[in-house]
């Protein structure tokens, strides 16, 4: 029951912050369109900001499961997303500003990237430098696209026309980091650090 109701206000608050600002929204608001007391809504969550990051983190497990770890397929899909629901984007862009958007993003792009790494990495030993830099990559790029299309230019494509360019990026990245990890892993750094990347976190 109580999956349920963290669900039910997940939902109510994402359909809500496609109507109006987030700077607009009460927790009385939210309690009201799910048929809670504010009482239960705090019980699972701090606040509008905290359901929110439920909602991304429940997709991004989502799509993980699906597409069983394979991070290009999990990124394109969660750019899919995000861009289909960009008006949320944009309101968190708007309450928060750039600089916490793009940590947030970054911090899960990060996340899904060490993920796909150790899984196609394990039993060898990467350099600490090889991995920052590959999730740097990812991190710059799809932030880089997410700002663009949720915030520039893109804002008045259609969802079919997002999909079609979904699908083209897909192409591209699809392989890519397979490629650099056997790279990494015929050529053991010469000097400097390394780690066992199975025991990163």
């Amino acid at each position: 029951m109580s999956q349920l109701t963290k669900k039910a206000i997940m939902k109510c608050t994402l359909e809500l912050a496609e109507k109006k600002s987030l700077k607009k929204i009460t927790v009385k608001d939210i309690a009201d369109e799910c048929g809670i007391t504010r009482s239960t809504f705090y019980y699972h969550f701090s606040d509008i900001y905290d359901v929110l990051d439920g909602v991304v983190q429940t997709k991004i497990d989502e799509f993980n499961e699906e597409y069983n770890g394979k991070m290009d397929k999990v990124l394109m899909r969660f750019i899919e997303y995000s861009i289909i629901h960009r008006k949320v984007w944009a309101n968190l862009f708007d309450a928060r500003g750039r600089e916490w958007l793009e940590k947030y993003v970054k911090t899960r792009i990060h996340y899904l990237a060490l993920l796909q790494i150790r899984k196609m990495s394990e039993g060898y030993i990467l350099s600490i430098k090889d991995v920052e830099i590959i999730c740097s990559f990812y991190e710059e790029a799809i932030f880089g696209l997410l700002i663009r299309w949720i915030i520039k230019e893109e804002k008045t494509k259609t969802v079919d026309e997002i999909k079609d360019t979904v699908e083209r990026i897909e192409k591209l990245f699809e392989g890519q980091l397979e490629l650099i990890i056997s790279n990494m892993k015929k050529q053991l750094p010469e000097s400097g650090e390394v780690i066992d990347i199975s025991m990163l976190s």
